[in-house]
């Protein structure tokens, strides 16, 4: 059987199936949910309450997997897709009327590396506590995606490249202290 082609393309980065993640940790929270019953039968019989929160706590992690609760975005060869709760928005490279990155300092540390750009003066700041904002609007939708901290799902600079190839003269990359209003 010959697979389904994507009509946004094929696929560049994803910030991961967060409902797998759901659904597969959901079957071992119940596997474990039914091992502590079991031990619990013979041993605690008051243990089984505990065992009944744990296998409730994994049958609700499988309905977050399955009914698509979480958030996934793509980067894809002709477009971009968030999907949320089974909804997918999508927005074509052609239809794309801006991107604005907005970057932000998270934790209370602020632990951040500050680069001066020497050809126009700005400052540009890295590290663990930038957080990216991507907000991406065109074709009558939105979408906006946060990345960047420590463990990012999408490195922000990979996506911003991306950004960069395909929304070159779209993109206006916002540093900590400045602002932008949407007016659409």
């Amino acid at each position: 059987m010959a697979k389904k082609k994507d009509s946004l393309g094929k696929l560049l980065l994803t910030s991961g199936n967060v409902n797998e993640a759901f659904l597969y940790g959901g079957y071992a929270v119940m596997g474990l949910g039914a091992v502590v019953a079991v031990i619990a039968l013979f041993t605690q019989p008051l243990a089984l309450v505990g065992a009944a929160v744990i296998a409730l706590a994994g049958w609700f992690a499988i309905w977050v997997g399955r009914s698509g609760q979480g958030r996934v975005f793509q980067v894809r060869t002709k477009g971009v897709r968030s999907v949320h709760c089974g909804e997918a928005v999508e927005i074509r490279w052609d239809e794309v009327k801006r991107v604005v990155v907005q970057k932000s300092l998270s934790g209370r540390t602020r632990k951040v590396m500050r680069v001066t750009n020497l050809n126009d003066g700005t400052m540009d700041y890295r590290g663990e506590m930038v957080l990216y904002e991507f907000t991406i609007t065109g074709g009558g939708e939105k979408i906006v995606f946060t990345c960047g901290g420590p463990n990012p799902s999408i490195h922000p600079r990979r996506l911003l490249y991306k950004f960069e190839e395909y929304a070159r003269a779209k993109l206006q990359v916002l540093e900590p202290d400045q602002d932008v209003y949407f007016d659409d």
